[in-house]
């Protein structure tokens, strides 16, 4: 199989996860000369092809339609979503809202595959920021976050950073604001309490209470109050400039300081991720029946 998801130039951690998490549970599935497919990049593809969609907001009409398609935790959210025929091999599915939008048995709705993590050996690193800041990878774009959280005393994870860097300071974290939902979920896993906040409005919000409601969590999002544009989409020159880094962090600091922190349920979470792992262990039981 090949690992479908997309490719940022830059680097997208939510998305990234999928090159470092697939290999430690599914490795000998995954073709080794051409490992993956990125979404931007379809033209890559042919009919032999088996796709395996997993992290990420990936079920729309882009897939491509001559491949077999394997999917495991990933979700609706851009796009119309994809007709499913007898190409498709559907384990599992985000949650509730995705399976509805597909069409498909509501007992599909598991949870994100991101949250996988939680079943990796990982290293139990010593807490040392007593809060940090995870931007969306478009923000982080736009802004640099770096100085002006610091001026707040606020610690910045930047979404484009190495997988491994990025969930250490997760773990490092004592408390995690952010607008990147991919930040919440390894968060919830990880058991980091998190604080979902929303600076632009062009956020997404059906993936986040599609993944939400797969935990049995509300998604009450904190407004973050700011003078600047209302989307982060296509600014450049002046209207860049109507953006205040500073200001933003400051009401950060306050949203953590005044907020309740969300985290699953423990019973919750342990379920959903046992249900995933034995969707994998049924797909690894298919393969080699097919083989």
């Amino acid at each position: 199989m090949r690992l479908y998801y997309y490719k940022d130039p830059r680097g997208n951690f939510g998305d990234d996860l999928n090159e470092w998490l697939w290999p430690r549970l599914i490795g000998d599935l995954i073709k080794h000369d051409h490992p993956y497919l990125a979404y931007n990049d379809v033209s890559q593809t042919d009919e032999s092809d088996t796709l395996f969609i997993g992290v990420g907001s990936l079920l729309n009409t882009n897939v491509p339609a001559e491949p077999r398609k394997v999917v495991m935790g990933a979700g609706v959210a851009y796009g119309e979503p994809p007709k499913v025929d007898d190409k498709w091999s559907i384990y599992a599915v985000r949650g509730p809202r995705s399976a509805e939008a597909m069409g498909l048995d509501p007992s599909l709705a598991v949870t994100d595959s991101g949250m996988l993590v939680r079943a990796i050996d990982l290293p139990k690193p010593e807490k040392a920021y007593p809060v940090s800041f995870f931007s969306y990878h478009e923000t982080a774009e736009l802004i640099d976050w770096q100085g002006p959280c610091s001026s707040v005393g606020l610690h910045h994870i930047d979404p484009a950073g190495d997988v491994d860097h990025v969930l250490d300071q997760i773990q490092r974290s004592e408390l995690l604001v952010t607008e990147a939902m991919h930040g919440a979920i390894i968060a919830d896993a990880l058991r980091v309490p998190w604080v979902p906040v929303k600076i632009f409005q062009s956020i997404n919000e059906f993936k986040w209470m599609d993944w939400c409601e797969s935990l049995r969590l509300e998604y009450d999002f904190h407004k973050v109050a700011h003078l600047g544009p209302r989307s982060f989409k296509g600014l450049k020159g002046t209207a860049r400039r109507l953006i205040k880094p500073k200001q933003i962090c400051k009401e950060l600091k306050r949203i953590a300081a005044t907020s309740v922190p969300k985290l699953s349920e423990e019973s919750v979470l342990d379920d959903a991720i046992g249900r995933l792992l034995a969707e994998i262990d049924r797909l690894k039981s298919d393969r080699a029946s097919n083989a």
